[in-house]
């Protein structure tokens, strides 16, 4: 017999948010700001893995972050999304504390309620959900790179 699905604070306080950083500064910034503004976010929950961003210093990405978020720096880029989502995944994997993981691209924007969303959607789905962002970055070329 299966485990109860937990409830929402024991998901919530065992969920890592996982975003991988490559350059898209302008695109991290938004995303880092609907975080911020969502209810229920445990902000030591975030971890930004930069696979070696070029466009922008490690220092300007830290002072998106909450200063309770991780920031994982990879002093080499992986080479590709797979082997930069590799790096995450081993990650997860090793946590003692993490037993949920959320991955989210930088080109998402969540809203408030998204963490309660997510945890109805695992919870409905036996442990697995997954939502796509696609076509996959189409609106890059509107959106500043710069933070403000």
């Amino acid at each position: 017999m299966s485990a109860a699905p937990p409830d929402f604070d024991a998901f919530n306080r065992s969920l890592m948010i996982a975003i991988p950083v490559f350059n898209r500064m302008g695109h991290c910034q938004r995303l880092l700001e609907s975080l911020h503004a969502s209810r229920d976010l445990l902000p030591a929950n975030v971890h930004a893995f930069d696979d070696a961003s070029h466009e922008f210093a490690p220092e300007q990405l830290r002072g998106l972050l909450h200063p309770e978020a991780q920031l994982l720096r990879f002093s080499q880029h992986s080479g590709s999304a797979d082997q930069a989502l590799t790096r995450i995944f081993q990650r997860f994997v090793h946590s003692p504390t993490h037993q949920h993981l959320a991955l989210l691209d930088c080109g998402l924007i969540v809203a408030d309620g998204w963490l309660r969303a997510a945890w109805l959607g695992t919870v409905r789905a036996h442990g697995v959900l997954s939502l796509l962002n696609t076509p996959m970055h189409r609106t890059e070329h509107l959106i500043e790179c710069t933070p403000t």
